[in-house]
């Protein structure tokens, strides 16, 4: 989407993480991961969330990778990822769960 429309890109960083269960279910059953959703809403309830806004990203700092979406993915996770806190920055930035392996359909 982002080489198609040319879009400048705001990453978004969301201090926090979802349940170990609510993991598992997402690599095991579509239907639990969300039933498990409400849950997860549940428990964020009332409780601050640090958000960190970073700088916009023009398509033209993106258009070399344009034709390795793979690579594009990896730069914008570790551009999101930096914005988290100390605790955070310097590890290894996490693939993610892949849902176009699972989900897209060519």
């Amino acid at each position: 989407m982002i080489s198609k429309s040319k879009a400048t890109i705001i990453p978004i960083y969301f201090e926090g993480h979802n349940s170990r269960l609510f993991q598992l279910a997402s690599h095991i059953n579509y239907n639990l991961r969300m039933a498990l959703l409400m849950k997860e809403f549940k428990n964020r309830t009332d409780r601050p969330i640090k958000i960190s806004i970073g700088k916009p990203i023009e398509y033209y700092e993106l258009q070399t990778f344009s034709e390795n979406p793979k690579q594009m993915m990896k730069i914008l996770r570790e551009k999101t990822y930096a914005l988290g806190t100390s605790r955070e920055q310097g590890k290894e930035v996490p693939i993610g769960y892949e849902f176009e392996e699972k989900y897209k359909h060519s």
